[in-house]
Parts: structure tokens; sequence; C-alpha cells
């Protein structure tokens, strides 16, 4: 329940600040680690951190404020990857900066990373695919804009993904 109250707070800070960020800026939230965020564990834990990734995308998208047709898409994450480097314990704040590394003709990357004290805790790297009706829409088409040139480790990534594929067959 809490991630719902929190998604209801960006909203309405969002649209109470009416901020403009380009669609290559890099979003900025800032977070506490509730006692509910910990379940039975000292720190926070994998798993909610893919929950905070998906508030901070929300909060990117409504910061960039994406036009009226772009949000009628669906929003479906394809693969998540992320390397833990330091913990979050309780009651600690953190922020986790957002941004798009680039995009292919199927799926929108993200990169996120955490910071506590400045510190950098988790890097994370997203792949996303927008949905219409149950398709697959091109970013660029939801953009209106071809893509950046795609970092190198993003090119490593999806060379590392289609490996693991390779694993299952």
């Amino acid at each position: 329940m809490n991630l719902l109250l929190r998604a209801f707070l960006i909203g309405l800070f969002n649209k109470l600040r009416r901020s403009s960020y380009a669609i290559t800026d890099t979003s900025i939230i800032n977070f506490r680690a509730m006692p509910h965020d910990l379940a039975l564990r000292d720190h926070l834990p994998n798993y909610r951190y893919f929950s905070f990734y998906e508030l901070a995308r929300e909060d990117f998208f409504q910061k960039v404020g994406m036009p009226s047709s772009a949000r009628s898409f669906g929003r479906l994450v394809a693969s998540q990857d992320i390397t833990y480097l330091r913990q979050i314990r309780p009651f600690e704040k953190f922020d986790t900066h957002t941004n798009i590394v680039g995009w292919d003709e199927k799926y929108c990357y993200f990169l996120h990373r955490t910071f506590c004290h400045g510190k950098l805790t988790t890097v994370a790297l997203v792949k996303e695919a927008f949905l219409r009706q149950g398709s697959i829409v091109a970013p660029a088409e939801v953009f209106g804009l071809p893509s950046p040139a795609p970092h190198e480790a993003l090119s490593k990534w999806r060379e590392f993904q289609n490996a693991v594929k390779q694993l299952s067959s």
C-alpha cells in the first residue's frame, strides 16, 4: 500500500512543481527507507529497489511532461540488472537518479543510480517496452525523437542478455 501512497504523492508534487525536463535529462527523486520497506532485514532488501525504480521512472516521465498521447501507452519491464554496492539502513534517506541511456526499435533503456549519504549504493539498467493494445510500440514513435547514440555498456549488456538466453536452450 505504501507504494501506492508514494506514487500518489509523486504525482501530486509533480503537478504542483510543474518542472520541465528534457528526455535526455537526469531526474532525481528522494526516498527514505521506512521499516515496512525492510521486511525481515536490517537493510533495504534487493526486491524493494525495483519498486523504487518503478516509482523513479514514473517520476521521470511526469517531469519530462510526456505528451498525453504517450501517457496512453502501457509500459512493461522486459529486463532488469542491478549491482549492489552498499546497504541502505532503516530511516536513511537516499536519492535515485534516473535517466534514459537510449532506445532501439523495441525497447527503452534506463539507468538508475542510488546514492545514500553521497555514496553510490546501487546501479541498475532497466529495459522497458511501451505497449498499445498488447503490441510493442517503438520508443521513437512514443518520444517523437531518434535515439541518442547508445553507450558502449548498453551494447555489452544486450550481448550478455543474449548469452544468458542461450543458456536455456
